[in-house]
């Protein structure tokens, strides 16, 4: 014997049938009210917001792309230019959707930062700091900027301190060289959900770039 998924459309209160029946290792996703689910590969990135930077003093995202639906979230920076030169950018947590941001010594990073043409390798490590760092020294001349990524762990779960993954990189110098800043951190005041994460720069607004938001299946 079968069974059928069927979703109710409320803008005609119609009804629509899930067909097929997906393949080995797919999940079921959610498309949203009044569209029917599809079947995905697990460990596929789904595309949930888009930012675009202009002379902006924070880019945050919030509860609505942040939920229970993935225990895995990648924040992309590309092409991210301070209005500051040398700026760092740093991130914070927010268990009430943005209304406040945690500012108060919860923040511990372990990283490391290699420069192009070096073979020096230096410690980077912030620990009970105010935010979480996640690069410094961005230039913002012509050429200069930075990218890359940052992935947090089940920001809404409750077992453990929030945990951060870091790799980014950075282009600071006329003469072209590239650091790559890499390494790990957590929010260790609580335990709580965090559902709101901004980023901004240590001084000044970020004059441009994208930022995107992707969950993890």
């Amino acid at each position: 014997k079968y069974g059928a998924m069927v979703v109710q459309n409320t803008t005609d209160d119609g009804y629509e049938i899930l067909s097929g029946q997906g393949t080995a290792g797919q999940v079921l996703t959610s498309n949203g009210a009044d569209a029917l689910p599809s079947f995905t590969t697990a460990g596929t990135r789904v595309l949930l917001q888009t930012q675009t930077a202009s002379a902006s003093a924070l880019i945050a995202f919030s509860a609505t792309y942040l939920t229970t639906t993935h225990k895995q979230y990648i924040f992309e920076m590309i092409n991210v230019i301070p209005a500051t030169d040398g700026a760092s950018m740093e991130l914070f947590v927010s268990e009430d959707d943005g209304s406040t941001y945690k500012t108060t010594s919860g923040y511990n990073v372990s990283a490391v930062s290699t420069i192009s043409g070096s073979t020096t390798v230096t410690g980077q490590n912030f620990a009970a700091d105010n935010n979480m760092t996640i690069c410094n020294g961005i230039g913002s001349a012509t050429g200069e900027g930075m990218s890359g990524n940052v992935t947090v762990y089940d920001p809404l779960g409750t077992a453990v301190w929030k945990q951060f993954e870091i790799n980014t990189v950075i282009q600071a110098s006329a003469a072209g060289e590239t650091t790559n800043f890499r390494g790990m951190g957590t929010y260790i005041l609580t335990v709580n959900a965090v559902n709101n994460i901004k980023f901004a720069q240590s001084t000044g607004n970020i004059a441009s770039g994208v930022f995107k938001l992707y969950g993890v299946l």
